[in-house]
C-alpha cells in the first residue's frame, strides 16, 4: 500500500461542475475498480489530492493524472509506503476550497513547496502534514 499527496494547478476555464461530471463522478467507480480510497481538495486556481491503496494501482492512477490536461504544474509532495489510510471511508473525498480554508493558507505561506524544510519542518509534523491533517478534518462536500 502506498500513498501519494500532490499539488497541481487547474487549467483556464475549468468549473467546478466540469470537475464533478468530467474528473470526480467517473474516477468514484475506476476507485471502487482499484481499490483506490482518497481526497481531492480544489480551489478557484489550484489542487491538492491524497491517493491511497496498492502500489501499482497508485502508481497508474497518478500516472493518468499527470497526463490530463486539465491541470499543470504537477508537483509531487508526498510518495510512500502506506500503514493506514487515513481516507479509508472516501473513494474520492471531494472538498471544495477557497483562498480562506487551511489548504489555501498553507499553500499560499510556501507556494513554492520546494525547500523539504517547509515541506517537513513546520511544528506539528510539516506541511504535508499539515495538509493531510486539514483535508481529513474538513467535510466531505455534496457532488
Amino acid at each position: 500500500m502506498r500513498r501519494v499527496v500532490y499539488k497541481s494547478v487547474r487549467a483556464a476555464g475549468l468549473t467546478d461542475a466540469q470537475i464533478v461530471d468530467d474528473i470526480v463522478l467517473p474516477t468514484l467507480r475506476r476507485n471502487q475498480e482499484n481499490d483506490i480510497t482518497g481526497c481531492l481538495w480544489f480551489g478557484p486556481d489550484r489542487f491538492v489530492q491524497v491517493l491511497e491503496g496498492p502500489d501499482e494501482a497508485v502508481d497508474r492512477t497518478f500516472a493518468s493524472i499527470r497526463a490530463d490536461v486539465r491541470h499543470r504544474d504537477i508537483q509531487t509532495l508526498e510518495t510512500g509506503p502506506l500503514e493506514a489510510r487515513e481516507h479509508a471511508d472516501f473513494r474520492m473525498k471531494l472538498i471544495r476550497g477557497d483562498d480562506t480554508d487551511g489548504v489555501a493558507e498553507l499553500l499560499s505561506r510556501y507556494p513554492t513547496m520546494g525547500a523539504s524544510e517547509h515541506l517537513h519542518g513546520l511544528k506539528g509534523g510539516g506541511l504535508i502534514a499539515g495538509l493531510r491533517r486539514i483535508m481529513r478534518q474538513m467535510p466531505a462536500s455534496s457532488l
